[in-house]
């Protein structure tokens, strides 16, 4: 008897060319024989090394996007990438600590394009702690490090 693949659940934007966002993420995580699964945040006008601009969905849309993917499959991590502010973020955990209390959520913190656009320009510091003490891991580059 086979043994069924488990699945990640991949939130974020989706850049056409394949080189950041939703096509980056389930191709990692295919490449680890789980099944992946993907949330849009956004639409990206971009390639691997030039970012025009994102095109962010109503919230209304991920949300149900989200609630479809997590009621229908068993997912056990999250990945969360590209978001529109920092209450976006807010609730989007919320709603998958709702549905999957004990999920790992991995969260990639993207504060800005490689072209030098910022995201979440501000933030509140009890925000950012809580969103901190939800996740089981913070994969942060450089820049969002400093």
């Amino acid at each position: 008897m086979a043994k069924q693949r488990q699945y990640c659940l991949a939130i974020g934007g989706f850049d056409p060319s394949g080189g950041a966002g939703i096509l980056a993420d389930i191709k990692t995580i295919e490449q680890h024989k789980i099944y992946g699964l993907g949330v849009i945040t956004a639409n990206t006008i971009q390639t691997d090394s030039n970012f025009i601009s994102a095109n962010w969905l109503p919230f209304t849309q991920i949300k149900s996007q989200l609630e479809l993917m997590l009621t229908t499959y068993p997912i056990n991590v999250c990945k969360i990438g590209l978001v529109k502010s920092f209450d976006q973020l807010t609730k989007i955990i919320d709603i998958i600590l709702t549905h999957r209390p004990k999920i790992k959520i991995i969260w990639d913190p993207i504060l800005s394009a490689t072209a030098g656009i910022d995201f979440h320009k501000e933030f509140n510091i009890d925000q950012l702690s809580h969103i901190l003490d939800c996740c089981y891991l913070v994969t942060p580059n450089i820049p969002e490090l400093e």
